[in-house]
């Protein structure tokens, strides 16, 4: 059994199908079946159950797929190896990055490019499972994520590079939060059905945009269960048929807001529907943030849990309610009708790093993309990647 005799095993495991593996591989599916049937001929063993109709792996077929797999990735490493002696810094640099680091990218590419001009890049982007598969099945050698790298396997697997921290920041409707007479518009409480609306009959939130709605609550405040709670309560009205100032402590949703560009408290935030960036694999940006709330003794709402950034800032631009986010995501979605403000009482980061994994050799173009960030390279700019 030799490397090529390897090469066309793994296709077929991965496709399933003889004819699919050949189109593949390009060549004709007599030759496959052939090849197929002396690897079990020499091995004495059956690698496929022909039963239906996907060919499916037998338990000595799916152990000769984990080690074929894991002898040709070495195969691969030692010819980049052996070559990489009497090369230079040349050949294809695979990186893989979340969607909220993207932004991050084009800095060191640029100067990368200009240090070794004979590289060229392959990019990709997902989650830190998709990305932890990458780099398992080699199609990357580096990943920039946001840390910690919550890919399966644990933490141990993966050497990681430390790269400057990403403020988080709050990402509201633009105009969204304004002041007239020292009276808050627009802070977001509850509706009366527990969802955002503009109309002033609801008192109007002032998410839907322009024209829309007035000032929080603008009709009479309704006082039970299901209209409002903790952190949420109703404006306090002062005889002049408009809502006053909010008040600090339980059920005021906490103080007026600031008109201008000054930043938010965590308090005026915890009265504002949240979306949350958060899925079912990567949890640890949206528990850092509601830590920070519950050290303050809040209880923010948050309206939308939320995969996608993208998804995230639409909703944010389209009045739906508020985003914490780390600061670089603007330059990755540079949407309309969103305003960014810091955030004055807590000093919430998030980490970001070059991810690779322990024990697996790297190419001479990864290496030196990794050196283009130590701190003797004098990075300049947003987070010191740009």
């Amino acid at each position: 059994m030799d490397v090529r005799q390897l090469r066309y095993f793994l296709a077929v495991a991965e496709e399933g199908q003889i004819t699919s593996a050949a189109k593949k591989l390009h060549m004709e599916q007599p030759p496959l079946s052939r090849q197929m049937r002396l690897i079990e001929e020499e091995l004495g063993v059956a690698l496929f159950d022909r039963s239906g109709k996907r060919l499916r792996l037998t338990p000595a077929g799916e152990r000769l797929r984990e080690r074929s797999a894991g002898l040709l990735r070495q195969l691969e490493e030692t010819v980049t190896e052996v070559r990489e002696l009497d090369e230079g810094v040349s050949g294809v640099l695979s990186v893989g990055a979340v969607v909220s680091c993207t932004s991050l990218l084009p800095g060191p590419l640029g100067r990368f490019r200009e240090r070794y001009p004979n590289v060229s890049f392959k990019l990709s982007e997902g989650d830190h499972h998709l990305l932890g598969e990458r780099l398992d099945r080699r199609e990357i050698e580096i990943a920039v994520a946001r840390l910690p790298f919550e890919a399966p396997g644990g933490a141990a697997r993966y050497e990681v590079r430390p790269l400057p921290s990403d403020p988080i920041v709050a990402l509201l409707p633009t105009g969204a939060w304004t002041a007239a007479d020292g009276v808050a518009q627009a802070q977001g409480g509850p509706a009366h059905d527990g969802l955002q609306h503009g109309d002033p009959a609801h008192g109007g939130s002032g998410l839907d945009g322009p024209g829309h709605g007035g000032s929080v609550h603008g009709g009479p405040a309704h006082d039970g269960p299901g209209h409002g709670g903790p952190g949420y309560g109703e404006p306090a009205h002062d005889g002049s048929g408009r809502d006053g100032p909010r008040r600090d402590g339980p059920g005021h949703g906490g103080p007026a807001i600031s008109a201008g560009t000054e930043p938010l408290s965590l308090a005026e935030l915890a009265a504002y529907p949240l979306v949350s960036l958060k899925t079912d694999r990567t949890v640890v940006m949206h528990e850092t943030i509601m830590r920070a709330f519950a050290d303050a003794e809040l209880r923010p709402r948050v309206l939308c849990e939320c995969a996608s950034v993208a998804i995230a800032l639409t909703l944010v631009a389209h009045g739906f309610g508020a985003a914490l986010l780390p600061k670089s995501v603007m330059s990755t979605f540079p949407l309309a009708g969103i305003e960014c403000r810091g955030i004055r009482d807590a000093d919430l980061l998030s980490e970001v790093g070059l991810v690779w994994l322990k024990d697996r050799y790297l190419s001479r173009a990864a290496r030196r993309f990794i050196a283009l960030f130590d701190a003797s390279d004098g990075q300049s700019g947003d987070g010191g990647l740009s």
